[in-house]
């Protein structure tokens, strides 16, 4: 554990170095190559489904009902070109994974401040060590973000391949279409309502759901059972780190009706949304808890964003975002704490060889 919270312990250093110097693309580099060096040159121990990964990579044992086609693709690839070396093939998802997450990071912060907090959230809020279990769907996850981020932009050949190449590393990132939609909902508040209202609507059927997705997807068919083992035995923090951002996306417009003004964050605000009534209303399923990711990734922008527009309705601007920033640094301590001593992911110790 000691591991990985001097690892955040580096990170923030840097980000200070980098801050003062006001140099962004160096802190890119440096970030990337960090993040991608800590998860890409693990040993095939550290991580629940890094055996299976590192199994298949090395005796091409994936079948088409566990893997999707881009994936078996580029494993044959990365073998053709390095052989047996694993850690080539760990290190070259990690990369991809990392980049595309701080491409859409960078492309969507405002200053140091909001980069420095929503990596500091993607690595504390735990979705940086679920890479180093699930590294497959969180992978998926990073580039379907980047399909979203290039869809709101308009640019709609780049989004629609980020979106087939999504698909191509892990099937169930077709749930991430849903974002094309959400990029057209109006920047209305009772818009939050209604999603509530449907999401409460779906909990009946939700059983339903799951069955279904497990057939088209006969890999999750283990995550039917409710939380069985330590690893997504969460004791309700699913459920708690969805009402937090729920509070967040509620007070934000409430406060600053302005934040409705930007289409960007009217965006992440639903994505943000969606999530968080899937980490409440299906906090009792391991499939569930795992495809909110696909929507929750998008809090590690929404809130630095969030406390940024509360804390202009505010005479003592700085004092109150710093308070917020400050709160959600020492939740995001707490949570990396609490999962990291649960050994989540099964990512303790860490190791190399």
């Amino acid at each position: 554990m000691v591991f990985y919270f001097l690892q955040l312990f580096i990170f923030t250093l840097y980000s200070v170095f980098f801050a003062l110097f006001n140099n962004k693309k160096w802190y890119f580099g440096v970030t990337w190559l960090h993040l991608s060096c800590v998860m890409g040159l693990r040993s095939y121990l550290v991580g629940t489904d890094t055996k299976m990964y590192v199994h298949g990579y090395l005796y091409d044992s994936n079948t088409k009902q566990n893997s999707a086609i881009l994936y078996e693709f580029l494993n044959k690839v990365i073998r053709y070109i390095a052989g047996d070396n694993y850690h080539i093939f760990l290190f070259t998802l990690s990369a991809i994974s990392i980049g595309t997450f701080l491409f859409v990071v960078f492309k969507w912060s405002n200053d140091f401040l909001s980069m420095f907090t929503s990596i500091y959230i993607y690595i504390t809020f735990y979705y940086y060590f679920n890479s180093f279990n699930m590294q497959r769907q969180m992978l998926a996850v990073t580039i379907s973000m980047m399909a979203t981020y290039f869809w709101v932009l308009n640019n709609r050949k780049k989004s629609i391949i980020c979106f087939l190449f999504a698909i191509g590393i892990h099937n169930t990132a077709i749930l991430s279409l849903i974002n094309i939609i959400v990029n057209k909902f109006k920047a209305k508040y009772s818009n939050i309502y209604k999603t509530l209202i449907v999401c409460l609507l779906s909990v009946p059927i939700s059983g339903t759901f799951i069955n279904l997705f497990s057939e088209l997807f006969p890999h999750y068919e283990m995550y039917n059972n409710g939380f069985s083992n330590v690893e997504y035995g969460t004791n309700g923090g699913t459920a708690i780190l969805g009402l937090l951002l729920l509070l967040f996306i509620i007070v934000t417009p409430l406060v600053n009706t302005n934040f409705l003004d930007d289409h960007v964050n009217v965006v992440l605000m639903y994505l943000t949304c969606i999530g968080s009534y899937m980490y409440i209303l299906g906090s009792g399923s391991q499939l569930i808890i795992r495809l909110a990711d696909y929507f929750t990734i998008y809090c590690t922008i929404f809130l630095p964003k969030s406390i940024e527009t509360i804390s202009l309705k505010f005479k003592e601007q700085k004092l109150v975002q710093y308070f917020l920033l400050f709160m959600i640094l020492v939740i995001g301590l707490i949570l990396m704490y609490y999962k990291l001593s649960k050994n989540m992911g099964e990512i303790i110790p860490y190791q190399i060889l």
